[in-house]
């Protein structure tokens, strides 16, 4: 447990091991205060035609803007654990697993029982989509809700590839934010503060609804739908309403097509004595193009493309052409990271306690 029983943006609760603690209370800047947001608020939450609630902005947002921040409700391991069980030597897996959530169940209520009473009822208002699979209705809202945070949190001295020592965040109302795979916001925790922060990962008018994605975004319509499954979702986002092969190939291959256009672009424009005519950047032009309308324009091959569309007009003595690139890519170099793809949520595994 984190105790900031006197903070006014709350505390956490947390199961941890006392030596993951022990890094993160001796962490460079921990505590450090929630970061706020500047301006007016930020966001609200109301129903949706066909989403359930959601989170929506109440004020303009332009790229890499903090939204909103908050010190997670529940903080848990990702690799769930049990005391060893005396369970009779001929016990199968499936009774086994079973056992070992009831006690972890357990685990999560004396968790849940240490919070206020508002952010337990905010807790067990978050859907639980794991109500069939043996989860319990604690495990199975942690499994529905929670932001993978592994790679800043995690058990050992190495984090490893597969975060299966990491740990998972529940927040109040960034686990309120509905999937697209076109998602608008990015989400990131912070130790030294000991919160998640969500961004905006591209511009964002106000009224729009926040979106994050479930799953992985680099993969087809039928691949994502697979693994949205399990969450109960079936998106209906413009990029899956409107999926065809073309898009498909996109999103799959398109870090290796950026590489292709710009190998295609430099000798273009690096003072090489080839005849070079305007209509040669077309089908970069064209690349780009469809980034945004996948909503991949978040993405560094996107400011890739952008950058040696610049270069290619100014090569060309194009300035007037060149400075919308140029302005584009010079709202990227401001920001302090370029915003990636965020993480999905955390999945779990069951394993004993020894």
């Amino acid at each position: 447990m984190i105790d900031n029983s006197r903070d006014p943006d709350g505390h956490s609760e947390w199961i941890v091991r006392g030596q993951t603690k022990a890094k993160v209370l001796n962490a460079p800047g921990y505590p450090q205060p929630l970061p706020k947001a500047t301006g007016p608020p930020a966001y609200v939450i109301k129903p949706t035609s066909n989403m359930g609630l959601g989170v929506f902005a109440t004020r303009d947002f332009r790229i890499g803007g903090l939204i909103f921040a908050e010190h997670p409700l529940l903080v848990t391991p990702r690799a769930i654990s049990a005391p060893a069980l005396n369970l009779p030597k001929d016990c199968d897996t499936k009774t086994q697993h079973a056992a070992i959530m009831f006690e972890w169940e357990k685990r999560l209520q004396v968790a849940l029982g240490r919070m206020t009473s508002e952010d337990q009822t905010a807790f067990m208002s978050l859907a639980n989509n794991h109500k069939e699979d043996g989860s319990g209705p604690i495990f199975g809202i942690i499994r529905t809700n929670s932001f993978g945070i592994g790679s800043q949190i995690f058990d050992g001295e190495e984090r490893r590839r597969d975060n299966s020592t990491g740990y998972g965040a529940v927040v109040k109302v960034g686990s309120r934010i509905n999937h697209s795979c076109m998602p608008n916001v990015t989400h990131a925790f912070t130790i030294a503060s000991f919160s998640s922060q969500f961004t905006a990962k591209l511009d964002i008018k106000a009224g729009e609804q926040l979106f994050t994605s479930y799953c992985g975004l680099y993969q087809s319509a039928a691949e994502r739908l697979a693994e949205l499954a399990p969450y109960g979702v079936v998106c209906k986002c413009p990029a899956c309403l409107h999926a065809t092969p073309e898009t498909d190939k996109l999103r799959k291959e398109y870090k290796t097509l950026t590489q292709k256009y710009m190998a295609q672009i430099y000798p273009l424009i690096s003072g090489s004595r080839l005849r070079v005519a305007e209509r040669m950047i077309d089908p970069a032009l064209q690349f780009r193009e469809a980034l945004i309308n996948e909503g991949f324009h978040f993405s560094s091959e996107f400011r890739e493309i952008v950058l040696m569309i610049q270069l290619f007009y100014g090569h060309l003595g194009l300035h007037e052409k060149a400075k919308p690139y140029k302005e584009e890519y010079l709202r990227y170099m401001e920001l302090k990271y370029l915003v990636g793809p965020l993480t999905d949520l955390m999945g779990f595994e069951i394993r004993k306690f020894e």
